[in-house]
């Protein structure tokens, strides 16, 4: 928790701002949507220690379910990291800029969940396009109501090599933060798992996809309890100056 260094600047009410309804996700075909904000990169080219994960083409691992706990990030099941032995999953790795482990071999449907609230995340896609299941993301909150679905298909494509297709794909939650997402797939590699915290607007302080006096109300609260979120200008200090960056952000307006 940060120390608040000026503590009059605005008034804080006495009562809790109500929370706007869980607002429809939106589907993300660019990582730069997310590398643009403060965000989390799990690679699966090591463990969760940071050890080199060691596999030779067409081998697999169990990835136990709390590997990457420490990043945040754990699964309802021991899943598996896999070194794809087909060229064409190779080729459309490095396309991605990845080397060739990714998850999973083993299962096709399990639950991603995340231990702080997520406002994006996204994965590199290699998928057998001669399979008929197309890999799907569904993203829920923490009260397990869904917040929007990602297919990949059609324009989420962004080339093919052999019986490989590939491209990024994510999901982003403007409004309710993004608590767990189930995965299906059938013949489909993920890698590079990039998360953020960070709302793509970061004036819009209670994520509801608008700017409006509740994002004042509920900055000054956040500045006022010394939580780190309210440091604007990232100085490591709560001050004035987080005002002063935050009514510039509000001013500005978002994308």
């Amino acid at each position: 928790m940060m120390r608040a260094r000026s503590r009059c600047v605005w008034i804080v009410l006495g009562w809790a701002v109500a929370s706007a309804a869980p607002a429809w996700a939106q589907v993300i075909d660019d990582r730069s949507f997310v590398d643009a904000l403060p965000s989390t990169l799990i690679d699966f080219e090591t463990r969760g220690d940071g050890t080199p994960i060691v596999l030779r083409p067409g081998d697999s691992e169990t990835l136990p379910a709390g590997e990457y706990a420490a990043q945040g990030v754990t699964f309802n099941m021991d899943i598996e990291w896999v070194n794809d032995a087909g060229v064409d999953f190779s080729a459309a790795q490095a396309i991605g800029g990845s080397p060739d482990i990714g998850i999973p071999d083993l299962p096709d449907d399990f639950t991603m969940f995340f231990d702080a609230p997520v406002r994006a995340f996204g994965f590199w896609v290699v998928n057998n396009r001669t399979r008929s299941i197309d890999p799907r993301f569904e993203a829920f909150d923490a009260s397990g109501a869904s917040l929007g679905i990602a297919v990949f298909n059609g324009s989420l494509i962004d080339g093919i090599t052999g019986i490989a297709e590939y491209g990024f794909m994510g999901i982003a939650s403007p409004g309710a933060p993004i608590a767990s997402v189930r995965i299906t797939k059938d013949a489909t590699m993920f890698d590079d798992l990039i998360l953020t915290t960070a709302s793509a607007c970061r004036a819009d302080v209670d994520g509801d996809g608008a700017l409006t006096i509740f994002d004042f109300l509920l900055f000054s609260n956040l500045y006022q309890d010394g939580d780190a979120q309210a440091d604007f200008d990232g100085d490591g200090e709560l001050t004035l100056f987080d005002f002063l960056a935050f009514q510039t952000a509000f001013d500005a307006g978002c994308p």
